[in-house]
């Protein structure tokens, strides 16, 4: 959920959005196939479906503290609030 809102928001590039929601599925299927016990958790294909996630929220971060929210897209989104109030 929280990467579909940044794509909407355009709070941060698409690219990061994107991998995000790509991740999160992968990372969803992950634990899909463990339930039905189809793959074992911590093996190479459960490590492999997940990484792509946690990758990614690595990104993120290091995205968030170089270049923050992008200013433009932050500015729409307080002028939509205040007018909504």
């Amino acid at each position: 959920m929280l990467y579909g809102v940044l794509f909407r928001a355009r709070l941060v590039p698409r690219w990061i959005s994107v991998w995000g929601l790509a991740g999160g599925v992968l990372y969803w299927v992950a634990g899909v196939l463990v339930m039905f016990h189809v793959l074992t958790p911590l093996t190479t294909p459960h490590i492999v479906l997940q990484a792509p996630l946690g990758l990614q929220e690595m990104a993120l971060a290091v995205w968030l503290i170089a270049k923050r929210f992008s200013e433009p897209a932050l500015a729409r989104l307080t002028s939509t609030e205040v007018r909504a109030a």
